[in-house]
């Protein structure tokens, strides 16, 4: 039985009580269907990791490429980036 399909009898209140089972009994599938939960949300977890390291050493191989392709545009926009920092950063008296 599927983790879904046990939480839905959970919800719909089809429990083993239903069935006559002990509170251990319940308890142990609870405490599987618990593990199973977080097993598969672990699971998932690393896969988002996985995926998100991936794109962010895409973006910085791109990067790379660009400056090494365009070095004069690459330090226009660093000089045009500084300038519009200070005039907004700087104290007027």
């Amino acid at each position: 039985m599927t983790v879904a399909k046990q939480s839905e009898q959970l919800a719909n209140g089809k429990t083993a009580m239903s069935e006559g089972a002990s509170a251990e009994e319940i308890a142990e599938r609870v405490k599987a269907t618990a593990a199973q939960s977080f097993q598969q949300l672990n699971e998932q977890l690393d896969a988002g990791l996985k995926y998100g390291s991936e794109q962010v050493q895409r973006i910085s191989k791109d990067g790379q490429a660009f400056v090494a392709k365009n070095p004069a545009l690459t330090v226009a926009g660093a000089v045009g980036i500084g300038v519009l920092l200070g005039l907004a950063l700087r104290k007027r008296y």
